[in-house]
């Protein structure tokens, strides 16, 4: 029908020969090499454009030894704070004409089989890295199992061997409390995290390094130790004022912003 393009895939000879130019130039536009001229690159790009001509992934992986694809394990604990990290990479990614591959692990099992997972992906997929987002602390990648020349990034955790983009979580909630305490205050619940990652292990740590140095003891029933989430911080509270002295309590420290919204909402519905 006339005004109907046609589905099938354009090839690469087409655009060649429209271009008048060889298969081999139009491979070296599309790869961003050099030894093309600029009237040539320019044409080649016009005929791209004009045929809508989508060069194959795979094909293209196996020339150029490059896929433009990252592999992104998000392990278990899928908070708004985690999902909205995915998002960001995928975002930045975009701008260099990368594209991510999601993997999930939602159990302590699967976790347990990073290291081989990364492996068969590089080995099956060939991505061109990976990024890790929250490792465990008690998790350990298996150097023998991963390529030492494919690129890992931690997020959110950290590891001496490997680059990561990681906050000090002790020191945050340790100045934290010490704030609270200079502000006068001696009674605080403390919202915090699961304690299988990283971040909530280590923000609780510092709540009690800094109890453990000032000499205090903390009070545990005003420790409450659950998910990264709204729910979690309704929930928290609703516990609190189910103990005795809860009406001590002048202040609270939840270790994250969906926490500190849920006690906020939890307590304006007893007000």
């Amino acid at each position: 029908m006339k005004g109907v393009r046609n589905i099938e895939r354009i090839k690469i000879k087409e655009v060649a020969k429209k271009a008048g130019v060889g298969v081999g130039t139009v491979s070296r536009v599309l790869n961003k090499r050099e030894h093309v001229s600029s009237a040539t690159k320019e044409r080649v790009i016009e005929v791209i454009k004009e045929l809508d001509y989508q060069p194959h992934a795979i094909a293209r992986s196996l020339s150029s030894k490059k896929t433009n694809t990252i592999t992104v394990y998000l392990l278990q604990d899928f908070t708004g704070f985690r999902t909205n990290v995915v998002r960001g990479i995928q975002s930045e990614l975009r701008k260099f004409d990368f594209d991510i591959i999601l993997n999930c692990l939602d159990t302590a099992e699967e976790v347990k089989t990073l290291s081989k997972r990364i492996q068969n992906f590089y080995i099956q997929s060939k991505t061109d890295g990976c990024i890790i987002i929250s490792l465990l602390p008690e998790s350990k990648l298996k150097s023998d199992l991963i390529p030492k020349d494919y690129p890992i990034v931690l997020i959110d955790s950290q590891r001496d061997n490997l680059p990561s983009v990681y906050i000090d979580n002790v020191s945050a909630a340790y100045n934290a409390v010490n704030y609270l305490f200079q502000q006068g205050h001696r009674s605080i619940g403390y919202i915090m995290g699961v304690q299988s990652t990283t971040s909530g292990y280590e923000r609780l740590l510092g709540v009690k390094k800094f109890y453990q140095e000032k000499g205090i003891t903390l009070d545990n029933r005003f420790i409450s130790i659950d998910h990264f989430t709204f729910k979690a911080g309704n929930k928290a509270m609703k516990r609190f004022l189910l103990q005795e002295d809860t009406n001590s309590l002048t202040a609270i420290f939840a270790v994250s912003d969906y926490q500190a919204a849920g006690q906020k909402s939890f307590k304006k519905k007893q007000v």
